[in-house]
């Protein structure tokens, strides 16, 4: 059983796939954050580090910014005017309404 580290994917899949092309079943995998924002598939790989087993992920500051615009969202059906600009300044628009279009992103959002 190895034991890795890693960060930053912000949106780059390939190399989420890259990591599991050569993990054991039996690895582990410290997820340190910023699996989002800037790169193509920015919510696809935030939902593929949360629910994927092998992964213990832990928030970075991008998922922290997300979070919060998040929290104002479902508060008032609408995002928190400055955390969604801390968001948008980031790279995280596309990430936070492909978010919120997510039909699962209440189950997703409470983990």
């Amino acid at each position: 059983m190895s034991i890795y580290a890693m960060s930053d994917l912000h949106g780059v899949k390939d190399l989420y796939d890259q990591v599991k092309s050569f993990l054991k079943p039996e690895d582990t995998v410290y997820f340190l954050g910023d699996a989002g924002d800037r790169g193509p598939q920015s919510w696809e790989c935030i939902k593929l580090i949360l629910n994927d087993p092998q992964f213990v992920y832990l928030k970075g500051n991008h998922e922290d910014m997300l979070c919060k615009a998040l929290a104002g969202y479902f508060k008032h059906g609408t995002p928190d005017y400055k955390a969604f600009q801390l968001v948008c300044m980031n790279g995280g628009e596309k990430t936070f309404n492909d978010a919120v279009q997510d039909p699962d992103i209440e189950v997703i959002y409470n983990q």
